[in-house]
């Protein structure tokens, strides 16, 4: 395979990881905010074990996505002979 090939591989691949990775985090966090548990262990701790995880599904899951996207718009050109 050629490099651009691979690129082009990695980079969809890592922008879909890192679209489901947000999504997955985003959904954890949201179930979270319901939860009556989580509630309370924030009114005695302040931030919860969970929702940091949530975050950081999130924040890994943003930065992912734009490293893919960086990836495959970073096609390089190819010189005519």
């Amino acid at each position: 395979m050629a490099r651009n090939q691979v690129s082009l591989l990695v980079g969809i691949v890592l922008l879909a990881a890192g679209i489901a990775a947000a999504v997955y985090g985003i959904n954890m966090y949201t179930n979270l905010q319901n939860s009556v548990m989580n509630t309370l262990e924030k009114a005695f701790v302040g931030n919860t074990e969970g929702e940091t995880q949530a975050f950081i599904f999130i924040a890994a899951g943003a930065v992912a996505a734009i490293l893919g996207i960086v990836l495959l718009a970073g096609k390089k050109k190819r010189r005519r002979r």
